[in-house]
């Protein structure tokens, strides 16, 4: 992507009406929400880095509106699950409609996605996956194994399905573009770490050389709002890693299946995920550490030692980029949503799916904030309710065990 020139050099007001905290998708989705309710409304989005280069633009971008795991069948997940849908597939027309009128230029792409298991237990994962979806009202197909193999290029795969319900961007062309086409009474601080908040409303912000205040305030960077001293005891960060190829040459390409653009979601939660971009790129991601970034050589090798398993024929598994990023997690995979203090919101623990769940959350929880109601808002409010998470280190303990359980178990999957 071209070099971005952040907005870091604005003269700020001594307070607003409302400061935002946090310029991923939920944060971009709240201020620009707030704003189309109140185009006289002053509000101020703070990021900590540059638009693009944190967490938000780190993902493989899956815009995903249905789930990666199987869960129970019974009525009320039924229930549950096919609300989700479709408060996420309403939040996914608003956020198609955003790329449209703003001409962002993300490789908006809606071909859907695989599902795909290399060991028996991961087929009888994905297999009852499948069976929820069809118990939600959701449409999916099953690949036959040699024509999953001509698709992709690789045999590595025993069963496979494919479904709608997802859209692939390339994730930091998508911030980028949503901050850039923000409504003009959104002003956007770019390179603005906030150190402290204080106060009960109005509330009192310090960043790295100055100050504002807000009257009302909203909480919006995903995993580190316990940094500020919110969600202590309910949100963790795991960090994940990615590689992507240099642009692959015609045979390259070639090995790598019939499908211009495709991307395979794991039968098991340590496994490994990839995608085929349109920009002639082939992505591999995998790997976990909790709390910290980790870097080097080894990951590298660990990264492409995951892309040879799959693809042995190969000139070359090297990767041009590695990077890693956070994932904002909860115990029982529930969010953060909603107002915690007077005029103090959050939205946050978008648990893997953050492109879509924090851009509907982000506009639901604007709309709670300017007093409206709906069916949508009632339905988050009562179905996300992140349960209790112990305190380090016997949660750093607890969740490095069972991420190592985890990758042991998943076998070939990773």
């Amino acid at each position: 992507m071209p070099p971005r020139i952040p907005k870091d050099q604005i003269t700020l007001e001594a307070s607003y009406e409302y400061v935002v905290v946090g310029a991923g998708y939920t944060g971009l989705a709240v201020a620009r929400r707030l704003a189309e309710l109140n185009s006289s409304a002053t509000i101020l989005l703070l990021e900590a880095t540059q638009i693009g280069e944190g967490t938000s633009g780190r993902n493989s971008g899956f815009v995903l509106t249905a789930p990666l795991t199987a869960a129970d069948t019974d009525a009320q997940a039924v229930k549950k699950a096919t609300r989700q849908f479709e408060i996420f597939d309403g939040g996914l027309a608003w956020l198609r409609q955003i790329v449209s009128d703003a001409s962002i230029e993300c490789g908006w792409n809606d071909v859907g996605k695989y599902h795909a298991a290399a060991t028996d237990e991961g087929v009888a994962n994905i297999r009852a996956l499948a069976e929820r979806y069809q118990a939600c009202g959701l449409r999916w197909d099953e690949i036959p194994q040699a024509e999953f193999a001509r698709r992709i290029g690789s045999p590595y795969y025993k069963y496979a399905f494919h479904t709608g319900h997802n859209v692939f961007v390339q994730p930091a062309a998508l911030v980028r573009g949503l901050a850039d086409s923000l409504p003009p009474n959104v002003i956007l601080l770019e390179g603005a770490p906030v150190s402290s908040v204080s106060g009960k409303g109005p509330f009192t912000i310090e960043l790295l050389n100055r100050r504002v205040r807000a009257n009302k305030m909203v909480i919006a960077n995903n995993g580190f709002a316990k940094r500020l001293g919110f969600l202590k005891n309910r949100i963790f960060n795991v960090y994940t890693y990615a590689g992507i190829t240099p642009e692959l040459d015609d045979d390259e390409l070639a090995a790598h299946g019939t499908d211009a653009e495709w991307g395979i979601l794991p039968a098991a939660r340590a496994g490994t995920t990839l995608r085929r971009t349109s920009g002639r790129r082939f992505l591999v991601r995998s790997l976990q550490s909790y709390e910290a970034d980790r870097s080097g050589r080894q990951v590298d090798e660990s990264l492409e030692e995951l892309y040879r398993q799959r693809y042995p024929g190969l000139r070359s598994h090297k990767f041009e980029y590695v990077w890693g990023g956070a994932l904002g997690l909860t115990m029982n995979s529930e969010s953060c949503f909603g107002e915690i203090a007077e005029n103090l919101y959050v939205s946050a623990g978008c648990n893997g799916v953050g492109i879509m769940k924090g851009t509907v959350h982000g506009k639901l929880l604007a709309e709670q904030i300017m007093g409206l109601d709906s069916d949508d808002i009632r339905d988050v409010r009562q179905m996300n309710a992140p349960t209790w998470i112990p305190p380090d280190p016997v949660l750093r303990w607890g969740v490095t065990l069972a991420m190592t359980q985890r990758t042991k178990h998943a076998g070939a999957e990773r």
